[in-house]
Order: C-alpha cells, then structure tokens, then sequence
C-alpha cells in the first residue's frame, strides 16, 4: 500500500487487505475500510467501509488492533460517518463508545450533538460533560500543540460547542487567570472565546 520497495499500489493493497480480513486478520478490516472510504484502489464504497469498520469497532476489549488502538478509531469514525449522514442516534453510539475510550474527536463530537439537541433532546450538562472530558485529556499538552490544537479547533465542525467554556471563562470572577498561558487549560478556554465573535451565540449565554 505504502510503496515500500516499489511503486504505491493502492488496488493490489485492497485485494490484499480484502483476502487477509476475510481470512480473520486483526488488523486488516481497519485498512480495508480506509481504503473503501476513499476510494482508493478500486470506487469508494461507504457500506463496505461502514462493515469493516463496525467488525473492527465490536472487537472484544481484549483484542489490541494496534499501538494506537484502532478499535477507537473505528468507532469514531462510524460516529462521522452516521453524522454526516444526519443519522445522529447512530452517531451518538459510535462517539459515546469512542469518547469513553478517552478518543478526543468523540468527546468534542457528543458535546456539539448534546449542545445543539441533535437526535436527542438539548443537554448542556452533558455537553459540558464531554467537552471538559476533552479538555482534562490536554491539559498537560505544552504551549505550541495546545495552540495547534486551539486553532484548529477553531476552523472544525465541532466549533460551535466550544463556545459555553469560552464564555463561562470570560464570566467567571477571576477570569483575569485566564490569560495566563502557562496553564494549557486557560489557554484553551481563552482561545474558544475567540469563536464567540465568529458564531455569534453569545447572546445565548449572557
């Protein structure tokens, strides 16, 4: 697939991650599914991405896919895909699954989804829920990828559900602390604030 020793083949890498996962491979439905997803090696197919991606997502715990732990992967990225789809009760399994798994992507997700009353009635404890569950997993991210981080963040789909913490950190007492950017949790908080003026939902909170 990736061209080692030889020139990228991406309908040979298909023929072979279809024979090894139809043969049980652990790891080979994950990559099958990607390649379906894209359209690489062959038309992009997103029920045959969805099916070997949902074998992947339903692995016993006991089974490790890889170092990065693509069972999680798999399960966020049923969660977009039934998002995109506008099938949200389907997206909120998937992400919930991926989000208790400490996925970062599915917290965000199920913050937006619960913000905005979608497929399930609006629930901003729950949104907030997720949404500080997603902050706690980069407080001890250093100042350079908690920017990154903020920024693109800014420029995602999950931008909106950002918005309350930016909010509650400008409303809070002592919200002066956060402008100090040595503590990564007030700099992520501070930097949401920002997506107020571009939303334009502040009227919402104050």
């Amino acid at each position: 697939e990736y061209g080692a020793g030889g020139p990228q083949d991406y309908k040979k890498a298909r023929q072979w991650y279809q024979k090894a996962s139809e043969a049980g491979n652990i790891m080979a439905p994950l990559n099958l599914a990607r390649l379906y997803y894209n359209g690489q090696g062959g038309p992009a197919d997103i029920n045959q991405a969805i099916k070997w991606w949902e074998k992947v997502a339903n692995y016993p715990d006991e089974i490790k896919v890889d170092d990065i732990d693509g069972k999680v992967q798999a399960q966020n990225n049923l969660g977009l895909i039934y998002f995109d789809a506008k099938d949200y009760g389907k997206a909120r399994y998937w992400f919930e699954k991926a989000a208790e798994a400490d996925e970062g992507e599915a917290q965000l997700a199920l913050g937006f989804i619960y913000f905005n009353g979608l497929g399930v009635s609006q629930d901003l404890q729950k949104s907030r829920h997720w949404l500080e569950k997603f902050i706690d997993k980069h407080k001890k991210m250093n100042l350079q990828m908690a920017l990154a981080m903020s920024f693109s963040l800014y420029k995602s789909r999950w931008a909106e559900a950002c918005v309350p913490l930016g909010i509650e950190a400008i409303l809070r007492p002592k919200a002066k602390a956060f402008l100090d950017f040595t503590n990564i949790e007030a700099l992520l908080l501070y930097v949401f604030t920002a997506l107020i003026t571009y939303i334009g939902s502040a009227s919402m909170y104050v």
